[in-house]
């Protein structure tokens, strides 16, 4: 997780590793109406975006092949991503996907097993 405010450098708070940890340490940075949360589409869904959105939290999730990176830059590190997408948020350089709510994601996983077993079988 990496943090940037105002001019000063982004610093790198940590890795979390379930969404309990995420809330608690972004508790911990201040009130979730005056911060803007960004991370990496996974293949994990759009659940955390929204829990995040409903707990009052401004919150994108980014496509990772939008991100704007150098063609020498291609180790990924959870420090060095967490620090590039906080540096690029603060400057209104990424691009976010767009957010199915509950019901469209649902008809969309829906299809994809159909199509998986049309495939398999």
């Amino acid at each position: 997780m990496g943090v940037a405010r105002g001019v000063d450098a982004p610093w790198f708070v940590g890795t979390v590793a379930c969404e309990v940890q995420l809330l608690k340490a972004l508790q911990k940075l201040g009130v979730p109406a005056e911060q803007y949360v960004v991370y990496e589409a996974g293949p994990c869904g759009y659940g955390l975006v929204r829990r995040l959105r409903r707990s009052g939290y401004r919150c994108e999730v980014i496509a990772p092949g939008k991100i704007a990176r150098g063609s020498n830059d291609r180790l990924k590190t959870d420090r060095r991503d967490a620090l590039l997408l906080a540096r690029l948020a603060r400057s209104g350089d990424l691009t976010a996907v767009t957010v199915p709510d509950e019901h469209d994601e649902a008809l969309r996983d829906l299809s994809r097993a159909r199509e998986d077993a049309v495939a398999a079988r």
